[in-house]
């Protein structure tokens, strides 16, 4: 796999998990073709891995050379006037489709300016490169703004069409569309320019991944200008499978050379609660003390990284936190807050936070604040109009415990207690699943040989005249017999009343018996088992001692040497060479 489009995680290897949004994209990407796929917008927080995704889906179908050409826009939080934007975006759609048409991954890099896309438009006799980018400059030397960025964002619908070919338009924070862009004559910005859209999202050649950073905010603008259900929301989750976190902090810690054992990197897992960003962080830390390598190293470096403010968690998250509490600025809010985060699965009202914290403001006042928290994504809103909820998002419960547990008595300032319990609780539940996987382990192997024994019995019956070589070596001997008896799970009594158990017993009609011992094991065979096998066949001839037994023993991954030498000293048959039977 190539990557032409520079991913902002870094190193590609860095880019770990995900593995059902992947899934789920592809599945999405193949309906594309076929004029089926639907446009899809993407929610998640600031740092949750929504770019990496998208930028790496980007790669993925530049490398496939396939039906679907992805076009891929990051709308900064910078202000642009929109001539400059409209140009710029134009820009980006030419060099990228270039791109992927000549199969050059500097494009991606180094953006063709407008003149440099009507030569190649013309040599390549690309009509609609050269008219789209006329159309544009003249719009621009006219200042008709307007139709100027009409032709520019609906250019890869345009080019589709006409071209019967497939787009992919991925953009990046999509919700800046509405605040960083500014007409030129009122100088004020476009509110509306997410509208521009409004058409371009339900196109079926060109559907759109749209992303944002801010849920509120994004769905907000969705309703208002993509709404009708012309956009599919899917809401991300920050953090990794437990698995998977796991593989990423074993990724960070090679790439940051940090040195880790298997129990702390369990550790680093659990209490990043399996969230790629967090686990960077942690690797990256300037903690003086850092150390990775130890329980209470690795509980001081999580403690560092959400309680110093100069962390680079606590720099990402004071965005979302700050501002809405300064805005609201009192103790009431952050308590809410607080709580709310703590107990995340609880629908809350006003009436009962208000009993619950014994606040002393009234229950509209509480019910403004928790509107005011809900905007900024800092809380999730019910089914009812007065209904809320805390976001499930254990890094922000950390980072706010951290920055205000020191003013709200209720909490303790010392997170580093809660981290020893968390990490106790892990490994109980550890030890818990390995008992759980030993008794799993012994049940399974039962299972399993009672599958085997199952299958050589079934085997067995089928033949009209058995030969126990046709399954075993070491047969000493090789009549042909007509099975007239098979049963399982025989039981005999020892002379001291000890039972005892033959796997498989079949008779046959001249007096002959068969014992088979099935061993369905992973490991070989040890002189062990065989040892007590000979003491059973033994038992069984004492109580039968005019009959004739041919002892034989079926073992799935064959024998020990010192088990293969007794028996054939002692006569018994085995499948001596190993199977996957």
């Amino acid at each position: 796999m190539q990557y032409p489009l520079c991913e902002e995680i870094g190193a590609p290897e860095l880019f770990v998990g995900r593995k059902k949004e992947l899934a789920m994209l592809g599945t999405w990407i193949k309906q594309i073709p076929k004029r089926l796929g639907k446009s899809k917008a993407i929610f998640s927080r600031k740092k949750g891995g929504k770019t990496a995704l998208v930028q790496r889906l980007f790669n993925k179908l530049w490398s496939e050379n396939g039906p679907v050409i992805p076009i891929f826009y990051s709308i900064s939080d910078a202000i642009t006037w929109l001539p400059d934007f409209a140009i710029t975006y134009f820009q980006i759609f030419a060099s990228q489709y270039i791109s992927f048409l000549e199969r050059n991954p500097d494009l991606l890099q180094y953006v063709m300016d407008i003149e440099e896309i009507i030569t190649y438009g013309k040599q390549k006799s690309n009509k609609m490169l050269v008219h789209q980018a006329k159309s544009i400059l003249e719009h621009e030397s006219k200042k008709r703004f307007s139709a100027m960025w009409f032709k520019a964002c609906s250019s890869p619908h345009t080019f589709a069409n006409i071209y019967n070919i497939r787009f992919l338009v991925i953009i990046d924070e999509f919700q800046y569309l509405s605040k960083y862009i500014y007409d030129p004559f009122t100088k004020e910005a476009i509110e509306s320019l997410p509208g521009s859209y409004h058409a371009l999202s339900e196109s079926k050649v060109a559907p759109m991944l749209i992303t944002g950073s801010y849920t509120n905010w994004l769905s907000t603008i969705v309703g208002k200008h993509l709404e009708g259900g012309r956009v599919t929301k899917h809401f991300f989750s920050p953090y990794l499978e437990s698995d998977e976190g796991l593989v990423a902090v074993k990724t960070y810690a090679k790439a940051y050379n940090k040195k880790i054992f298997e129990q702390t990197a369990l550790q680093i897992n659990q209490l990043c609660y399996s969230d790629p960003f967090f686990i960077s962080c942690l690797m990256q830390n300037q903690y003086e003390k850092h150390n990775l390598s130890t329980k209470k190293g690795v509980i001081d470096t999580v403690h560092y990284e959400i309680s110093n403010k100069m962390s680079n968690m606590c720099i990402v998250w004071r965005e979302y936190i700050d501002k809405t509490l300064e805005e609201i600025n009192n103790i009431n809010a952050k308590r809410i807050l607080l709580h709310m985060s703590k107990n995340p699965d609880r629908v809350w009202i006003p009436k009962e936070l208000k009993r619950e914290l014994h606040l002393d403001i009234s229950e509209q006042e509480i019910l403004d604040r928790l509107r005011k928290l809900e905007k900024a994504d800092l809380l999730q809103e019910g089914n009812a109009a007065i209904e809320f909820q805390g976001v499930n998002d254990g890094t922000l419960h950390l980072i706010l415990r951290s920055r205000y547990g020191r003013e709200i008595k209720d909490f303790e300032p010392d997170i580093r207690v809660d981290f020893e319990k968390r990490l106790q609780e892990m490994e109980n539940t550890i030890q818990e699943l390995e008992k759980e996987k030993q008794s799993l382990s012994g049940k399974l192997n039962f299972l399993k040989g009672e599958i085997a024994e199952e299958q050589l019995a079934k085997l067995i019956r089928k033949e009209k005249r058995f030969v126990l070589s046709k399954f075993f070596n070491g047969v000493n001997d090789t009549t042909r017999l007509n099975i007239i008896d098979i049963r399982t799970h025989v039981m005999i009594q020892r002379a001291d009343g000890k039972n005892m158990e033959i796997d498989i017993k079949a008779e046959s009609d001249c007096g002959r018996i068969i014992l088979i011992e099935v061993k369905n094991w992973k490991k070989k065979l040890s002189v062990n088992i065989v040892k007590d096998f000979f003491e059973k066949v033994e038992t069984y001839a004492q109580h039968n001692s005019k009959t004739k037994l041919l002892p034989a023993i079926w073992a799935a991954n064959g024998f020990s040497e010192p088990a293969k030498a007794l028996c054939f000293k002692k006569g018994i048959a085995g499948n001596y060479i190993e199977t996957n039977n």
